[in-house]
Formats: structure tokens, C-alpha cells, sequence
């Protein structure tokens, strides 16, 4: 029991991390990816000089996505030119240490040419709660699932080795202690 016990904590300890840290990685990759579609529907606004239909996007993208904290975009100079006022909103500033957010920056290019950089603030904190969460029902399932299959294999050993050969052992014990009457016959146990 106790190696089902080490086990569960090495799981805890060791794999949890680690599938946390790859579905992060994964997630960014997907937001790199997610951020080259938004530069796709912004790009031509941009080369086009319409600010306004950009910023319309812009709006629309962060209303539908409440866990983008915060998204900026600069120009090739890096003056800003989303949010609106050239200046991060202080609600939407995220601390440079917490470690619930990540930041996503593409480049964006248009004929070979740099024309800006869209930078992404994702909060994590619901993606790695969910992944804890699946991890410790996980460890539950594991430690419960060696648990079940440790008490099955105590008692075919049991059943198959111990209980035969505690059998046997009585047998040879009468055996000797009936030496002296040799007229009796003994008999070996039966086979389980």
C-alpha cells in the first residue's frame, strides 16, 4: 500500500507539472495561431489606413474572448494603435508577475514588410484549474485502481500460496507427530 501511496504522490508531484506546463505550451501555440487569423481580418483595415473598422474588430474579438486580458496593437514605429487612446487602459494593465497570465506577440507582415505587432494577455488561471482538477481525478482513479489491483493480488496469494502451504505444513507436522502410530495413514491436503 505504501508504493501506491509514493506512487500517487510522485504523480501528484512529478507528471501534474509537467502535463500543466504542456497544456500551457499548447494553448499558446493555439493563441499564436488564433492571433494569426485576427491579423488575416485586420490587416487590409491596416493597409487601408482604416483605423476605425480595426478598432471595431478589436472590440469585437475581446468582447467574445472574456479571458484575453488584454490586447494591443502597435504600429512599425511601436506607437500604439489599439486601445484607441494610445495607452493601455489601467483596468486591463496586467501585473508583469502574475503568473496566472500569459503574452502572445506576432509580428504582422504585409507584402515582405513590417507593419506592426499585435500583443495578446491571456489569464490561465480556469485553464490550469481545469488541468489540476483533471489531474487530481486522474491520481484518484490511479491510486485507487493499484489499490484494487494490490488487495486482488494479496488474496490469489492467499487463496494460491499461503493457505496451500500453511495446509501442507500442518500436514507434515501430524505426520511427524503421529510417527509413533504407524498404523494410521495420513493424508496430504487437497489441491486448490
Amino acid at each position: 500500500m505504501i508504493f501506491v501511496i509514493l506512487a500517487g504522490a510522485y504523480f501528484y508531484v512529478a507528471w501534474v507539472p509537467k502535463s500543466v506546463e504542456f497544456s500551457v505550451k499548447e494553448s499558446l501555440e493555439l493563441l499564436h495561431h488564433t492571433l494569426e487569423i485576427v491579423e488575416d481580418q485586420i490587416t487590409q483595415d491596416l493597409m487601408e489606413n482604416d483605423m476605425e473598422a480595426v478598432r471595431q474588430n478589436l472590440d469585437l474579438i475581446l468582447l467574445k474572448n472574456p479571458s484575453w486580458q488584454q490586447l494591443v496593437l502597435r504600429d512599425w514605429s511601436g506607437k500604439i494603435i489599439y486601445p484607441e487612446s494610445g495607452l493601455v487602459p489601467e483596468s486591463n494593465v496586467v501585473a508583469p508577475t502574475a503568473s496566472d497570465y500569459r503574452t502572445v506577440t506576432l509580428d504582422m507582415e504585409a507584402y515582405g514588410k513590417k507593419i506592426g505587432d499585435l500583443t495578446l494577455t491571456y489569464d490561465f488561471s480556469e485553464t490550469e484549474a481545469m488541468i489540476h482538477e483533471h489531474a487530481k481525478a486522474l491520481l484518484v482513479f490511479l491510486v485507487l485502481i493499484m489499490g484494487l489491483f494490490v488487495l486482488v493480488a494479496a488474496l490469489i496469494i492467499q487463496h494460491f500460496v499461503i493457505k496451500p502451504a500453511l495446509l501442507l505444513t500442518q500436514a507434515a507436522q501430524k505426520f511427524i507427530d503421529n510417527k509413533e502410530n504407524s498404523d494410521e495413514t495420513l493424508k496430504l491436503p487437497p489441491i486448490t
